[in-house]
């Protein structure tokens, strides 16, 4: 589907950022679609875990990124390119650590013969790591939303024909 058309985009035109990041996106996307749909295979297991959560988690930094690179880099992008990129990855980046961490933790917990010692201690992790999604969703309901915000201003900016069919559809 459109991860192939994607790579074989990012094949012939491996210097395009907007390619680039029209691959890494859309295998993201992908990513996080698998993992939503089989999370109770990849709950179980810390090496489908990290994977799969960090294609979820960057999707809406990956999706801002795209939108603002595309069809021409735009402001704040073309003036400050590594403090935006910095601003734009720094949570999603944040965010997975910090899941991670939690898990390990919730994990590293309910294993062994004194497991039941730590329930109260299991519950808080597990309630922090509850709290720790429902913030993520916040920002990236925030993040794909500033998305739909730079698409709109890249329609409205679009200097040719061509581009304005591109941001289209």
């Amino acid at each position: 589907g459109i991860v192939t058309i994607a790579a074989l985009a990012f094949w012939r035109r491996p210097y395009d950022q907007p390619v680039r990041l029209f691959f890494c996106m859309s295998t993201a996307a992908m990513g996080a679609f698998a993992a939503g749909h089989h999370w109770w295979v990849i709950a179980g297991s810390q090496w489908l875990l990290i994977p799969f959560v960090t294609c979820a988690v960057v999707l809406p930094a990956l999706t801002l990124h795209f939108f603002l690179a595309f069809p021409r880099p735009r402001p704040p992008l073309s003036r400050l390119p590594t403090i935006t990129l910095g601003g734009l990855y720094l949570p999603p980046v944040l965010a997975v650590l910090g899941l991670m961490l939690i898990v390990n933790y919730a994990n590293w917990l309910s294993r062994g013969d004194t497991a039941g010692d730590h329930i109260a201690i299991l519950h808080q992790a597990l309630a922090l790591l509850r709290t720790g999604v429902y913030g993520y969703f916040i920002v990236a309901a925030i993040l794909f939303g500033a998305a739909i915000i730079a698409l709109a201003f890249s329609y409205s900016a679009a200097r040719t024909p061509i581009e304005r069919s591109q941001l289209q559809w």
